[in-house]
């Protein structure tokens, strides 16, 4: 017949299970608690710089390399970009407002401002000329008038001496008509 084996709990292999565990935690729990308090540093012997001890003051000195990014940037924009001639303030300084930060210098714009004077100043020139041209053109009709009025003045002498001379017989009617002719054509 058949019957039942029962399994043993305790059996070798169960035993040294446990017991790699235990002693695995026991020795984990000692490291944690006890062990490994020493800092380790392992440095290349050409590194190292040994010296006499001496008395004197301590400077310590630790070559660090890093980045430093300022608390808040503030980005400058120009109307005319240009080359830097100058600068009043060192990168990092503190500014105030209104203080000046460098000097620009634009050949372009410097040339575009001098091509816009001569402009203006040939424009200038040329309404004097035209202020000029008028001026002489008006004396120059005032001339012609004055001349007018001395012909006319000429003319009507001579037409009263040669209204004179018809009404006595002494000039000719195509005479005494040309003058006439004349004097009422200025007028």
């Amino acid at each position: 017949m058949d019957r039942k084996i029962e399994k043993k709990k305790w059996t070798p292999k169960n035993i040294s299970i446990i017991t790699s565990v235990g002693g695995f935690a026991l020795f984990a729990l000692y490291s944690f608690l006890f062990g490994f308090n020493e800092s380790r540093l392992n440095i290349e012997t050409n590194k190292i710089s040994i010296s006499a001890v001496t008395v004197g003051g301590f400077q310590e000195f630790i070559p660090v390399t890093g980045r430093v990014n300022p608390i808040r940037t503030v980005y400058l924009d120009v109307i005319e970009g240009g080359k830097v001639d100058s600068l009043f303030v060192e990168a990092g300084s503190f500014v105030e407002k209104g203080q000046k930060i460098l000097r620009l210098s634009n050949s372009n714009l410097m040339l575009d401002m001098l091509n816009r004077e001569a402009q203006l100043f040939e424009q200038i020139n040329n309404l004097r000329n035209t202020r000029l041209a008028l001026e002489q053109n008006r004396l120059n009709l005032r001339q012609q008038l004055l001349d007018l009025d001395y012909q006319i003045v000429t003319l009507k002498h001579r037409y009263d001496r040669n209204e004179i001379m018809y009404k006595k017989g002494l000039l000719s009617q195509e005479e005494y008509d040309a003058v006439n002719d004349e004097y009422d054509y200025l007028l």
